[in-house]
C-alpha cells in the first residue's frame, strides 16, 4: 500500500511503501481508527438473489403506451429535526410521470412497497409491464418482489456495469434537488413531505419535457386520450 504523508510545513514528502498490516499496526497502538469501514461483505445469497431478478428492461423496445414500463429509485434527504428521510418514487417511462411515491424515516421493504401501492391504485395498469429498479436491498427484499409480481408486473434490475438504465429515475430526483431541495434548509420529515408534494403537483402538470416535445407529462397523457 502506499502512503503520502506530509511533512509540518505541509509539503508533501515523498512516497513510502508501506504493508497494510504496519498501517494496522500502528492505527491500533495510537488509538486511530477509520472512518469508513466495512464498505463491503461478500454475501453469496444476496448476490444469488439478484441473479434472479435478470435486467429485462435491457432489452427491450422503447416503450409506446401508457404503463409499459415503471422505473423506480430511493434518495436520502437531510432535515434538521428528523436527520435523514428517504424518498422513493415510481415514473412511467413514456409520459415521464411519477405515478406513485412515499416519504419515510425508515429504509426498508415497507417503505418501498408503500409508494408501488400508491401507484398501482392510481393507474391500474394491465398485466405485463416491465418494473425496473436498481440493485438496492429495499427493491431486492423478497416483500417487494412479491408485490411486484401480485401487481402482473416483469420485475427487472439494473445488472453490474448498467447504471444508465435506472437513469430516467435517477434525474427525477436531480431535478428536484436543483429546483426545490436545495433551495432552502428542511425542518423534519413533514415539511419535505409538504415541499414534494408541491413539487411532484409542478413536475406532472406544469414542467416541460423536451423529451415529450416540451410538454408537461399531463399534457402528453391528454394528447394521447
Amino acid at each position: 500500500m502506499l502512503w503520502k504523508s506530509k511533512s509540518l510545513s505541509g509539503a508533501p514528502k515523498d512516497r513510502v511503501t508501506c504493508s497494510r498490516r504496519r498501517v494496522a499496526r500502528i492505527m491500533r497502538e495510537n488509538g486511530i481508527r477509520a472512518t469508513v469501514v466495512g464498505l463491503y461483505h461478500r454475501n453469496p445469497k444476496r448476490h444469488n438473489h439478484y441473479r434472479r431478478v435478470s435486467n429485462v428492461l435491457a432489452t427491450a423496445p422503447k416503450p409506446t403506451r401508457l404503463n409499459e414500463q415503471w422505473v423506480a429509485d430511493f434518495t436520502y434527504l437531510k432535515t434538521k429535526k428528523d436527520s435523514w428521510v428517504y424518498l422513493s418514487t415510481i415514473m412511467d417511462a413514456y409520459s415521464r410521470k411519477v405515478v406513485g411515491w412515499s416519504i419515510s424515516k425508515t429504509r426498508d421493504s415497507t417503505f418501498t412497497c408503500t409508494s408501488l401501492a400508491k401507484a398501482v391504485r392510481s393507474r391500474k395498469p394491465r398485466s405485463g409491464g416491465i418494473f425496473h429498479t436498481d440493485q438496492g436491498i429495499e427493491y431486492a427484499a423478497s416483500e417487494f418482489q412479491s408485490a411486484v409480481k401480485k401487481a402482473t408486473f416483469v420485475p427487472s434490475m439494473s445488472g453490474r456495469g448498467r447504471c444508465l438504465d435506472n437513469a430516467m429515475a435517477e434525474s427525477l430526483f436531480h431535478t428536484f434537488k436543483t429546483e426545490s431541495y436545495y433551495q432552502r434548509r428542511f425542518l423534519d420529515i413533514g415539511d419535505i413531505r409538504k415541499e414534494f408534494v408541491d413539487y411532484v403537483d409542478f413536475y406532472n402538470n406544469e414542467r416541460l419535457h423536451s423529451s415529450l416535445d416540451y410538454l408537461s407529462p399531463k399534457e402528453f397523457e391528454e394528447r394521447l386520450s
